[in-house]
């Protein structure tokens, strides 16, 4: 929605590539002489890994390593999977990068761009990457595979393209309601 949104206002186009707006300084890997466009990383399509390499972080923050260093020594040092726009890959990696290039032709922070264009219009309350005393207080627990409880981590600043997104059920029927009803006229 938040590419859209900058697409829509002119900001950037879904072609321009990444570089053009991460402003990061560092040369983005290409293959075979394709960019990596903002279109590609929306659709997976980047050609980037799942994860960006990195060192385990301390268990109580296992995202701590993944920073814009890690990122930076991953571009100089891996190839992309496949040529952008020719494979598709999940990519959290890509995702970061997009959260960043949109942080960066906005001239905002990634929470900030999300609270202006989406999060604050709908009246969203409940849902940002950090959380008030009273949200912590209703946090719902996470549990993995095996049924054991989930630690509450931090998400890094440079992470927050990937999740880190907290939010109510209240906030989610919202975000569904505005998408069901946007189009409509006259309410039907």
């Amino acid at each position: 929605e938040l590419l859209a949104s900058l697409v829509a206002g002119g900001a950037v186009k879904l072609t321009d590539p990444l570089e053009k707006h991460l402003g990061w300084d560092v040369p983005i890997p290409t293959r075979d002489g394709k960019p990596v466009r903002l279109i590609d990383l929306a659709t997976h399509s980047g050609g980037f890994p799942r994860e960006v390499p990195h060192d385990p972080g301390p268990a109580d923050d296992p995202f701590a390593t993944i920073t814009k260093e890690a990122f930076k020594v991953s571009f100089g040092r891996d190839r992309l999977l496949f040529a952008p726009g020719r494979g598709a890959l999940y990519s959290n990696m890509g995702f970061d990068l997009l959260a960043a290039s949109l942080a960066g032709a906005s001239g905002k922070t990634y929470p900030d761009l999300l609270s202006e264009r989406i999060t604050a219009p709908l009246r969203m309350n409940d849902t940002g990457f950090s959380l008030a005393p009273d949200q912590k207080a209703r946090l719902m627990q996470g549990h993995d595979f095996d049924g054991k409880p989930l630690p509450d981590v931090p998400t890094g600043p440079i992470i927050v393209g990937s999740g880190g997104l907290y939010s109510s059920v209240s906030d989610i029927l919202t975000w569904l309601q505005w998408h069901v009803d946007r189009f409509a006229k006259d309410g039907t």
